[in-house]
Order: structure tokens, then sequence, then C-alpha cells
């Protein structure tokens, strides 16, 4: 390899333009798919290794389908640009929903029209997004009429438990659920069992799993004729309803029960909340349950929040110790605003009674959504219309229920135009990760954005930008550029960079370190564990990068990303070629062996012109040794290159075979001039020529006009093999231009010519 195997490192410019998109560290946030028409209500869950799984409505083609993407934790689109097909058959498809499915991947379900009605499928995608059930999914509930409005929870083998809104009845709805296995096969019944065959309609269910392969399913429900209640039931990972057909009440008060969310507890439990109209007005009620349904708090569930006016929309999320955060719209202040609240396991309020204002600032805030931190608090974000548009805003309330960072929020993103329907998911590190739709570029777009725990948006840790091919090397070296860490500057806590490598076997190793620049990125030329070869599967070496921090006990990982290396530099031109006539239509040849480290063997071409081109039709001889004997047409020449281990081609060195001389390297049986080599040249080629006696030499070189440009030999010589050499210089020593030139010679009283064609 002829790239120094040493490894340099320099800061970039805080103008470099990064292959990658990645975070950034302003709120505008980073494009997840941007593909032509609108990608509509993304939905995400964490992908288990900081970054997200999204799926989306889609009309690229024309009709809605079903898209997913994956972003890594350091704001890179992991599947195609613009996302993967999850279903794209006929008709419409809409309504995605997901869940991870415990072994990398996702499952997927939705709303499907390719037939006549709706129906409700669903699809599986491995970590690299690829499809693993029917390539358009699998149907789930597909009977008469229609199946709408589908929810899932996964039953922690691979697959998922499926509830969905199905009118097969007629003007009434049920809810009907179905498993389907983590190999795609639905587990119960063709269509789905029913979980409720009361009156009137049963409607938009939501699950939770229950810890053992099963669920448990909440839905409203007007079985009462005047209003909406809430029932509930239970489906173990065999398809068993304990608790009957039908379901059991939840909360059944005077008013609409309506909304509700639930969320997995420990030892078997569920955790509701819900909007309820009970006193009137709309107010947040939750319930907890335990693994036999029985309920832990009031009958009726316990308010989270009855304060006056409206609160509506609320979102829920587990604290670890079997109580509940709760998150809603609240309008006790005329217009709507973000509210917040904590409830231990025993529905005691741990914040204030009715919650703590998270954002009250001027217009409306909606559609909140929130997840854990990692130190007892939430993050939380919502449309905002504090402004002229509407732009995305994020808050993190810590334990005591205290806003942490400035008073009504930080902009999560506020470019221009709109910022709606924000999904938002934990990042495995304190902080998290939102995507939406986003209508700055007139077309409904996706994009995303990171925010960490203390505020900060991007990424904490180093960010790998690119890993690029080292342009006209020999293979063997990416150049690897990051992202600094956050914690390098202003407030300096990064004590040194250091690049690791996996090995082929899947260790890790150091390969480099360097000290922090204050640069806004870094590069790294790094070695590669093999090189790309075509016709094989192309390798690729992983790098990450961990930034130390000064008290040498913890650092900031980077995300691993990959790239490859390309040998793109030729092997030299094969020296000393030489080829001899022996007569009776065949010759000798013979050269000096590469000294190339990844040369691989010689291809030899023959042609009738001196300038004939190497390719398939003129091509003769595989040979790996530096000797060849075979058989020849008189008059024509043969070509010689050298190829290396990646296929590239080395320039050729040509020769017509020169007559028959008797012994090589001994005395010809007659004068000889043979063909110059290496031809094409560059700088210097050399031709042989002999005398049977001693005889007089001329030999000069003359351009293609017929001007003498220098003199290569002349004088007498004795008999026997000689060398003349042209450095491709006049008689004054000035290199000459590129073209055809011609060496004359006289030998023995015979005149001989050459043809030599110079190139840069």
């Amino acid at each position: 390899m002829r790239l120094l195997a040493v490894l340099t490192a320099f800061a970039l410019a805080a103008s470099a333009v990064p292959a990658h998109a990645g975070w950034g560290r302003t709120p505008v946030g980073t494009p997840v798919v941007t593909a032509l028409a609108d990608q509509h209500r993304p939905l995400a869950v964490p992908d288990g290794d900081g970054g997200a799984f999204l799926v989306f409505a889609d009309l690229r083609a024309g009709g809605y389908d079903v898209y997913a993407q994956r972003i890594n934790r350091a704001g890179n689109r992991v599947w195609s640009a613009d996302g993967v097909p999850v279903c794209s058959a006929s008709g419409l498809q809409d309504m995605p929903r997901l869940v991870a499915d415990g072994a990398g991947g996702i499952v997927v379900t939705w709303e499907d029209h390719r037939g006549t009605s709706y129906d409700v499928y669903a699809q599986r995608l491995d970590g690299d997004g690829n499809r693993l059930w029917t390539p358009d999914g699998v149907l789930l509930g597909g009977a008469n009429g229609d199946q709408v409005d589908p929810a899932l929870v996964s039953d922690g083998a691979g697959g998922a438990i499926v509830a969905w809104t199905d009118f097969r009845g007629g003007a009434t709805s049920d809810v009907y659920v179905q498993h389907v296995s983590g190999a795609g096969a639905p587990v119960l019944a063709p269509n789905g069992v029913i979980l409720s065959a009361a009156a009137f309609d049963q409607d938009s269910p939501a699950l939770a799993s229950d810890g053992a392969g099963g669920a448990f399913v909440v839905w409203n429900d007007f079985r009462n004729g005047s209003n909406s209640d809430l029932y509930m039931a239970h489906l173990t990972a065999g398809g068993a309803l304990p608790w009957g057909v039908g379901g059991v009440v939840l909360a059944n008060g005077a008013g609409d029960q309506i909304s509700a969310s639930i969320a997995e507890a420990t030892a078997g439990g569920a955790l509701f909340v819900w909007t309820d109209t009970r006193a009137g007005n709309s107010d947040i009620y939750g319930q907890r349950i335990n693994a036999s349904g029985a309920k832990l708090w009031n009958a009726n569930g316990l308010a989270v929040c009855d304060a006056s006016n409206d609160q509506q929309f609320a979102v829920l999320q587990h604290d670890g110790a079997d109580g509940m955060f709760v998150a809603w719209e609240d309008a006790r202040s005329s217009n709507d605003n973000i509210f917040a609240h904590h409830l231990d396991s025993t529905g005691w309020p741990v914040w204030q009674v009715n919650g703590i204002a998270v954002c009250t600032a001027p217009g409306a805030q909606l559609e909140p959504q929130m997840v854990r931190d990692t130190a007892g608090g939430i993050i939380l974000c919502w449309q905002d219309q504090r402004g002229a548009n509407v732009d995305l805003y994020t808050q993190h309330v810590n334990f005591e229920g205290a806003p942490v960072w400035n008073g009504d929020g930080l902009p999560l993103c506020n470019a221009p135009a709109a910022q709606l329907y924000p999904s938002l998911v934990p990042d495995a590190t304190g902080g998290a990760i939102a995507v939406w739709e986003d209508s700055r570029n007139l077309l409904v777009d996706l994009y995303a954005q990171r925010v960490l725990e203390d505020g900060t948006l991007g990424s904490s840790e180093p960010v790998i930008t690119s890993i690029t091919d080292v342009p006209n090397d020999n293979g063997g070296h990416v150049a690897i550029t990051w992202q600094a860490s956050v914690f390098e500057a202003p407030v300096p806590n990064v004590f040194q960079y250091r690049l690791w490598r996996r090995a082929p076997g899947g260790q890790w190793a150091a390969v480099d370190s360097a000290g922090p620049t204050l640069g806004a990125f870094y590069v790294r030329n790094g070695s590669t564990t093999a090189d790309s070869t075509p016709g094989v599967t192309t390798p690729r070496t992983a790098f990450k990068v961990e930034a130390e921090a000064f008290d040498r006990t913890h650092s900031w990982w980077s995300a691993p990303d990959s790239g490859l290396s390309l040998d793109s530099q030729p092997p030299a031109t094969p020296a000393g070629f030489l080829v001899l006539s022996l007569g009776n239509g065949q010759a000798r040849a013979k050269w000096a062996r590469s000294r190339e480290a990844d040369f691989w063997k010689y291809r030899m071409y023959f042609g009738q012109e001196w300038w004939f081109v190497p390719n398939e039709f003129t091509f003769r001889h595989t040979i790996v040794d530096t000797t060849w004997l075979g058989d020849i047409e008189p008059g024509w020449w043969i070509k010689l290159v050298a190829v290396d281990v990646h296929g590239n081609e080395s320039d050729a060195a040509f020769a017509l075979p020169e007559p028959s001389v008797g012994v090589e390297g001994g005395t010809p049986a007659m004068a000889f001039l043979g063909a110059a080599s290496p031809n094409p040249m560059r700088e210097t080629s050399t031709l042989r020529f002999g005398l049977s006696r001693e005889s007089d030499v001329h030999m000069r070189v003359y351009d293609q006009q017929g001007r003498q440009v220098c003199v290569l030999a002349s004088g007498r010589l004795p008999a026997g093999q000689h060398l003349a050499a042209w450095t491709g210089r006049d008689a004054r020593g000035n290199v000459v231009a590129p073209g055809v030139y011609f060496v004359r010679a006289t030998l023995e009283g015979r005149e001989f010519t050459q043809r030599i064609v110079r190139v840069r």
C-alpha cells in the first residue's frame, strides 16, 4: 500500500459540510423524510440504541401508503433517505401504528382499503428495514364492513396483539382483537375475536402489555345508550378472556368517560387516564388495577385534575414505581396551556393538587407528548401558537415538579411555517427525540430533533458525520469525520477523543487518539480491515468515537458508523518487457516481476497495430509468472498489463516481436532494434538493440514532423546486445511535449525504426 499507515489528525473549520445530516444545535430540526408529496402523522418508538423507528402515511405515489424510517442517535437516517415501504398495495393504507418487536425491529399495523372496505393489516420489519412477513402485510381483520383505528402492543416474542373498531355487525361498532405471531401468523380465529358484543357502539381501543405475553385492552363503550363509559378486558397469551366477553367496567360515572390512555404497571397490572365530564366540564381522571382487574384507587377513578374549565387529551407515562406521570391540555386560564402531574402508586398527588404549569405562554399550547428522563422527571413537547406560526416547544420537569428550563419552555423547532403532531421518544441518555410534520417546504415533510436532559439541542456525544474513502490511494484507508461533543466547550470537560475500530470478529479496539482542539469537527484517516473488491460482498469497517471526560471515569460515545475503502490506484507498468520471435509463428516474452504489494496477475493482449485498445476482444492470456511462450501471427503487437487484487489495470507495456537473434543475452545472429519499454512512456523508455559484429551505430529520436529531437547513440560498438535509454528530453535537456516520436537506428548498415508514445 502506498499510503502511510500513520494516522493524521486536524480540526476542520466550522463551515465544513458533513456527508450525513446529523442533529443540529439550533431549533430548526433535521430532515427525516422529504419525498415528493406529503407525509403525515409520524409515530415513533425507541430503537433500543438511542435512536427511533417511525411510521407514517405517505402520498408520494398519489394515494396513501405506509412507510417507515429509522434515525440513529446521531440524527442520521439509517434506512433509505425517504424511508422504506411497509405497504404500497393498491387502494389506501392509512393510520399506521407501531411497537418495537423486542428483537431490534418493529411491528406495524394500519387501516387498509385495497378491497371494498377498510381492513386491518400488519407487517414486521427488522432493524435494517427489511419486511419479514408477506410483502404487503398480513390480514388480521377482513370481515364484512369496515375495520378501522387499529392499536397494538408487543407480545414479547416478535409478534403483537392488535385491537380495532369493527363494523361487521352493521351500523354500530364493536371491538375485536387478533394476535399475530413473530412469524406473521394470526393466532386467534380468522378476522379476530370480539371483546364486546354489547349494544350500541364500542370503539377506540388502547392496549398495554400484561407482562406475560397477553394484553389489557380499554375502549369507549356506549352500551348504556346515553353517554360513553370505559370498559376493559384481559386477553391472555393463550387467547383466553378471563374477565369474560364484554369486559368489565373501568369507569361509568355521570357524563362521559372517554379517550383513555393505558400503560403497563408492574406485577401484571395497568395504569389508566382519561377525559371525564362527570362534573359538567372535562377533567382528567386516573385508575390503577392489579393483574386480576381489581381497582386499586376509587371505584370510578381519582381526579388527576378537576380545575375549572376543560382539561383533555391526557398522555400517560408509568413512573417506574407503579405511579404515573400525566400531561394534558388545560384551559383553566381560558386558553389552552400545558399542565402535568405525578401520582404515586396509591394515587396520592406527588406534585401540587391539579398539577403544575408546564407552559402558560400566550396563545394555545396543544398536543402534549411526554417521556421519562433518567432522574425521576419528565421531558415534554407540544404544539405552540405563541408566535405567528405553530412551533414546537419543550420543557423538562424534575422529580420535585419544577420546570427546569426557561419558564415557558425552549423552542424545539421554530422554523418557518407550521410544525405539527410531534411524537416523542426517550433517547436512552435522559433526553428525548421528537419527530413531526413540517410544512416549511410547502409540501408536508417529516423532521426530527434531539433535546438533551440539560436542554441542549443535538448530541452530547461526538457524532460521526461521514466515513469516506481516501481518494487516489491503494486502498486500506478511510477518512472519519465527527462533530465535537458539546462537553468540549464552553466548559471544557473532554480530556481526549479516541477512535475505535471493530475487527471482523466483532471486537472493538482503540486505534488512535487526539486531544481536543475546540474545533467544530474533527477528521482522522483510519485503516480499514479490508478493501472493496468488484464482484464480491463489499466489506465495510465500523468505527466509533469516544469523548473521554477529564475525570477519566466516564465517556460519551458516538453511534457506530461504517465505511469502505477503495483501491483506485493502478499498479506500475510492467518493466523490461521484451518479445523475441522464435520463428514458425512462435514468440517468447519476458519482463520484470511486479513489486506491488497488492499484485494479482498479468493480462496479455494481441493487436495488429501498436495503438490497438486492450479489451475483451483483444485479450489472449492470463499469466501469473514473468515469462510467456506461445503462438502469434507475424506483424502482430503484444500489450502486457499488471492487475492488482481489486481489478485495477496498469498502463500497457507493448512490443513487436523482434527477429530471431539467436541466444537471448548473447551475440545475435543479425542486427536488430527491439521495441521501447515502457511504451507509452512518462519519464524514461529503454530500447534493446543487437549487433552480430562490431559496427558503427547511429540512433536518433525524431518528432512527427521529421525534426531531430536528440541523439541516443553514435559511435562504434562491439558485437552483442546493448541498451539505449531516452528520458523524454531534447538535445538541450528540455522535456518534450506528449506525442508520438520515432527512433531511427542504423545498425550494420541497415535502417530500423521504432515508435515511442510519450504521455503526461
